[in-house]
C-alpha cells in the first residue's frame, strides 16, 4: 500500500480510470455490435470501443508491471489505428470497417490514438517516457476543451470531428488525459497496489456508475421513443381528420349536385362556381370531374391548365374504369399512378342521377398544409410503401433525407378514411443537438465516478490509517518488548553493565557491576567512576571518556581496587548514549578478566616451555576423522626437517617408512583408538629421507566433561642410543680386529645350519685353519704388523668362499669356516685347495714382504653326527694332523 496520501489518491484514480476505460470499451462493443438499439444512438462506434478497450488493458498492464500484456495491447492498438488511417485514405472518408462491420473512426481521432499507443508501448520506466506521458496528458486535456467548445457550434454538426458521440469521446479524452498526466507525475515506481478493499470499492463504484449510465441511457431512449410514438399518434389523428374533412367537403358538393336542376346550363354554371370556391379553400384539390355510370366524363375542371389532364388521363386506364364500375355507396380513394403516389383519385356517388363526382387530390399538399403540429426535436416521414411522400419538420428548418432504419424512433401504419394506408416514421430531428441528450447520463456517470473515487480514496485512507495505527501499536508493543529485553539483558547480563552521565557519574548499574567492582550497588550509583580506578590510571581513563562523549567507541583494560583492597583487571567497552543526535552519556560493559589474564600468563609460560623444549611436541585434533596435527614446536621441525606449515593438517603417520616396526605402529594406533596413554619406539624418517629412532609418548587431553579433544605427542630422538646399542651388539658377536664373526656367533650359525641340514638331509662342513709360523712374525715385527697380517688373511678367506658360507676368527691365528649345501667331500677339498695358495701369497705390510702358510682341518657332518660342536672338534683334530704331516 502507498506510504502517503498523494500516492494513494493517484493509485486509486489510475485504478478507476483503467477500469472505466475497460468497461467503456466492452460496453461500447456490446451496444454497437449486439444491442445497437438499446441506447439513443451508438455512444461509441465499435472500432472506437475496441480502441478504448485496448487502451484500458495497456494502461492497467503498465501500472501493474505486466510488460507482455502492455506490449500486446499497445501493438494491437497500433495495428488498429494503422488500418483505420489506411482505409480512410483509400476511401477518401469514413466508411464501413472491415473489423466490426460498422462505421470507422475519423482520421483525426485515429492520429491521437496512434500517439497514445506509442506512449503506452514505451511505458513509464524512464524519465523521458514519463515526460512524454505528461505532455500527452496535457495535450489530451486541451483537446478535450476544444471538443467541448465545438459541441455548441452548428457547423460542426454536419461535419463532426468523430464518428462517435462527442460527449462519450469527451469523457474518454478527459479520463485518459488525467490518467496519463497522473501516471507521468507519479513518484512511486512500484506496481499499482492501493489495497484490496480500495480496489473492491473502486471497481464497485465503476460498475455502479457504468450501470447507472446504461440504465439512464436506456430509460432516456425509452422516453424519447414514447414521445415519438405520441407524436405519431397526433400526426395520425390530424391526418385522419384532414382526410375526413376533405371527404366531407366533397360529399357536400355531391349532395349539392343531387338537388341541382336538370337544366344543363344552370348545372355547369353552378359546377364552375363551386369548383372555384373549392380550389380556393382546398389547396390539395387539383381537379374535379363528373362522370356518368359508364365512366364517361360529363364535366371537368382543373385548378390550372397544367393539372387539368391528370384526371382525364387516369380515367382512360382500364383499372380505373373497373374500379369505378364497382358499385359503392360511400366515398372511396384510389392511387392509380405509381409514378405519382401522392396523387389520389376520389370517387363520390351521386345516386339520384347515377353519376359519380371525381376529384384529384394531392396527399402531400393535404398533409403538409393540414398537419401543423409542434414536432419538438423530431421529424416525421410520411410514405406509401417505399415512396417517401413528405417529411414533416419544424418551420424554419430544412428537413433532412433520412433513410437509415437504425435511426427510427417510432413507426406505425395509419389507415386514412377512404381506404388509403400510410406509413409514419419518427426520426431525430437534425435541427436539434441530440448530443446534449447524453449529457445527463454522462454527468450522472462522471459524478458517480468522482464520488466512487472519493469513497475508494477514503476507504484506502482509512485502511492506511488503520494499518498505520496497527504498525504504531506493533511498534509500541515491540518497543515495550525491547525495553523488557533490554532491562532483562541489563539486569541478568553476566558482565557489569552501567551508564554514566556526561560528568562521569554512575546513573544505573546492574547487580554484576556491584560484584565486579566489589561494592554494593547503593555505594556505586551517584559516584564518579574515577573513585574506583587506581590513581595512576585515572588520566588516560578520562581521556577515553572524553573520546566516547565525542561519539567514539573505546575498548581498554583498566585496573581497579575492590572493597577488599584486591586489584582487579577489567576489560571495559565504552559506548556513547545518543539521543536525537546528541551524546547524553556513556554506556559501559566491563568484564572481570583478572583470572583470565592469570590463566593467559600461565599459558604463555607453558607455551614458552613447550617451544623451548628439546623434545618434539605435537598436538593433534581428536575431533577430526584423521586426527590432524594442529601444533608442532620448533624442536619437532628441527628433529624431522619439516616446517610447521608442512606439518599442520598432516597425520603423524607421514613420518613412518619401510623400516617402521609394524608391531609398534599397531600398538600406537590401538592406544589412540582406546584413548589412553601410549609409549612406543619407532623408526621414523626425516624430510631428507634419513631414518631416526623416535621414542614417542602419546597422551590424551580431556575437556571439562571428560571428552577427548586432543592428543599430545612428545618425541625424543634416541638414534645415538640405538647406534650405541647396535655397536655393543656388533662387538659381542664379531672380532674387533678382522670384523669377522667371533666364536659365539659362529657357534650360533653352526647350530642353525646343522639343524636345517638334519631336517633337509643336506651336509655341512667345518674347516679349521691355523696359520703356520705366525708367532715369529708377531714377535719380531711387532703386534701391529701381526694384526695387519691377520686382517689380510681374513680378507683372503672371505674372498675364497661363497656368500652363503661363513668365516669366523676363534682367536690368535685360528680361523674356522662353515660351508653349507655340501654334496660330497670333493667339493670341500676344492675349497681347501683354493685357500692354501691364496694364503701362501706374500703379504706386503709396512715395507715387509712376508710369507705364511696354513694348516687346514676338515670335518663333514654325517647323519649320525650327534651335535654341531663335534664338527669343530673333529676339524681341530684334523688340523693338528695336518700340522704333524708337514704343515701347509
Amino acid at each position: 500500500m502507498p506510504s502517503n496520501t498523494r500516492d494513494l489518491a493517484a493509485e486509486t484514480l489510475l485504478l478507476m480510470v483503467s477500469a472505466t476505460l475497460l468497461f467503456m470499451g466492452g460496453a461500447g462493443l456490446l451496444v454497437g455490435l449486439v444491442l445497437p438499439k438499446m441506447l439513443l444512438g451508438p455512444m461509441l462506434v465499435p472500432d472506437a470501443s475496441l480502441a478504448i478497450l485496448l487502451i484500458g488493458m495497456s494502461l492497467l498492464a503498465t501500472l501493474c508491471h505486466w510488460p507482455w500484456l502492455r506490449w500486446g495491447a499497445a501493438g494491437a492498438l497500433l495495428a488498429l489505428t494503422a488500418y483505420t488511417l489506411a482505409h480512410n485514405s483509400l476511401d477518401q472518408g469514413v466508411g464501413e470497417s472491415l473489423i466490426t462491420g460498422e462505421r470507422r473512426m475519423t482520421s483525426l481521432s485515429t492520429l491521437f490514438l496512434l500517439w497514445v499507443s506509442a506512449c503506452l508501448g514505451g511505458g513509464v520506466g524512464s524519465s523521458p517516457w514519463r515526460l512524454l506521458w505528461r505532455i500527452t496528458g496535457v495535450g489530451l486535456l486541451l483537446f478535450g476543451g476544444f471538443v467541448l467548445a465545438q459541441l455548441w457550434q452548428s457547423d460542426e454538426l454536419y461535419q463532426p470531428l468523430f464518428s462517435s458521440s462527442p460527449i462519450a469521446v469527451l469523457v474518454f479524452i478527459v479520463l485518459l488525459g488525467a490518467a496519463l498526466l497522473v501516471a507521468g507525475w507519479r513518484h512511486r515506481a512500484a506496481r499499482l497496489s492501493p489495497g484490496r478493499l480500495t480496489v473492491i470499492v473502486g471497481l464497485a463504484g465503476v460498475l455502479a456508475s457504468s450501470l447507472a449510465w446504461l440504465l439512464l441511457s436506456m430509460h432516456q431512449r425509452d422516453s424519447i421513443e414514447k414521445q415519438a410514438s405520441y407524436l405519431l399518434d397526433s400526426v395520425q389523428l390530424n391526418a385522419e381528420q384532414a382526410m375526413a374533412e376533405q371527404l366531407r367537403l366533397m360529399q357536400r358538393m355531391a349532395e349539392r349536385l343531387e338537388i341541382v336542376s336538370a337544366d344543363q346550363g344552370q348545372s355547369e354554371g353552378l359546377f364552375e362556381q363551386d369548383a372555384q370556391n373549392y380550389f380556393r379553400d382546398t389547396l390539395s384539390l387539383i381537379e374535379i370531374a363528373l362522370a356518368d355510370d359508364q365512366g364517361r366524363v360529363i364535366w371537368s375542371q382543373g385548378r390550372n391548365e397544367e393539372n387539368g389532364d391528370w384526371l382525364l388521363s387516369q380515367l382512360s386506364k382500364p383499372t380505373v374504369q373497373s374500379w369505378l364500375s364497382i358499385p359503392f355507396e360511400r366515398p372511396r380513394l384510389l392511387v392509380p399512378d405509381n409514378q405519382q403516389r401522392s396523387m389520389m383519385l376520389m370517387a363520390i356517388p351521386v345516386s339520384s342521377q347515377s353519376q359519380q363526382l371525381l376529384a384529384a387530390i394531392d396527399l402531400s399538399t393535404l398533409l403538409n398544409n393540414e398537419l401543423r403540429l409542434a414536432l419538438g426535436p423530431f421529424q416525421v416521414s410520411v410514405s406509401r410503401g417505399e415512396q417517401l411522400l413528405l417529411t414533416l419538420h419544424p418551420s424554419g428548418f430544412a428537413g433532412a433525407n433520412i433513410t437509415s432504419s437504425s435511426l427510427v424512433l417510432a413507426s406505425r401504419l395509419a389507415g386514412l378514411p377512404g381506404g388509403v394506408n400510410l406509413t409514419l416514421r419518427a426520426y431525430p430531428g437534425q435541427h436539434y443537438n441530440w448530443y446534449l441528450l447524453g449529457v445527463m447520463p454522462i454527468s450522472v456517470t462522471v459524478g458517480g465516478l468522482v464520488m466512487s473515487w472519493l469513497l475508494a480514496f477514503s476507504v484506502g485512507l482509512a485502511g492506511a490509517s488503520t494499518a498505520r495505527a496497527r504498525e504504531l501499536a506493533a511498534a509500541r508493543h515491540s518497543l515495550e518488548e525491547s525495553e523488557q529485553r533490554y532491562r532483562s539483558l541489563f539486569v541478568h547480563h553476566p558482565d557489569a553493565v552501567f551508564s554514566l552521565d556526561k560528568s562521569g557519574y554512575f546513573m544505573t548499574a546492574n547487580t554484576t557491576c556491584g560484584k565486579v567492582i566489589g561494592f554494593p550497588l547503593e555505594e556505586v550509583v551517584a559516584r564518579h567512576f574515577s573513585d574506583f580506578v587506581e590513581e595512576h590510571g585515572r588520566d588516560y581513563i578520562k581521556s577515553y571518556f572524553k573520546h566516547v562523549l565525542q561519539g567514539g567507541i573505546s575498548r581498554n583494560e583498566i585496573t581497579i581496587t575492590d572493597s577488599q583492597s584486591q586489584r582487579r583487571i577489567l576489560d571495559l567497552i565504552s559506548l556513547p548514549i545518543t539521543v536525537n543526535g546528541s551524546v547524553e552519556g556513556v554506556y559501559g560493559i566491563a568484564q572481570d578478566v583478572t583470572e583470565k589474564r592469570r590463566q593467559q600468563t600461565r599459558l604463555r609460560i607453558l607455551e614458552r616451555s613447550v617451544e623451548a623444549s628439546v623434545n618434539g611436541v605435537v598436538i593433534a585434533d581428536a575431533s577430526q576423522p584423521d586426527v590432524p596435527i594442529v601444533y608442532a614446536n620448533q624442536a619437532f621441525s628441527t628433529m624431522t626437517g619439516y616446517s610447521q606449515s608442512e606439518v599442520i593438517g598432516q597425520n603423524c603417520r607421514f613420518l613412518q617408512g619401510p623400516d617402521s616396526d609394524p608391531a609398534m605402529v599397531a600398538k600406537l594406533r590401538c592406544g589412540i583408538q582406546e584413548q589412553r596413554e601410549t609409549q612406543v619406539t619407532l623408526c621414523n624418517y626425516r624430510k631428507d629421507g634419513t631414518p631416526f629412532w623416535n621414542d614417542l609418548y602419546v597422551s590424551p587431553v580431556r575437556d571439562d566433561q571428560g571428552h577427548i579433544t586432543h592428543f599430545v605427542g612428545v618425541q625424543h630422538d634416541i638414534s645415538q642410543h640405538k647406534a650405541y646399542e647396535a655397536r655393543l651388539a656388533y662387538h659381542a658377536t664379531h672380532d674387533d680386529l678382522t670384523r669377522l664373526p667371533n666364536r659365539m656367533q659362529f657357534e650360533e650359525k653352526l647350530h642353525q645350519r646343522f639343524a636345517h641340514a638334519q631336517e633337509s638331509g643336506e651336509r655341512i662342513s667345518v674347516l679349521f685353519v691355523d696359520l703356520d709360523d705366525f708367532k715369529p712374525i708377531n714377535d719380531t715385527l711387532g703386534h701391529a704388523v701381526g694384526d695387519q697380517v691377520l686382517i689380510e688373511v681374513a680378507k683372503r678367506l672371505r674372498a675364497a668362499l661363497r656368500q652363503a658360507d661363513t668365516v669366523a676368527r676363534l682367536g690368535g691365528d685360528e680361523f674356522v669356516l662353515l660351508l653349507t649345501n655340501i654334496v660330497d667331500k670333493g667339493q670341500v677339498i676344492d675349497v681347501a685347495e683354493r685357500l692354501l695358495p691364496a694364503l701362501a701369497k706374500p703379504y706386503c705390510i709396512a715395507g715387509h714382504e712376508l710369507y705364511l702358510t696354513a694348516s687346514v682341518g676338515i670335518a663333514m657332518s654325517q647323519p649320525d653326527t650327534p651335535q654341531p660342536q663335534t664338527l669343530i672338534q673333529q676339524a681341530d683334530m684334523a688340523m693338528y694332523k695336518a700340522k704333524q704331516q708337514g704343515r701347509n
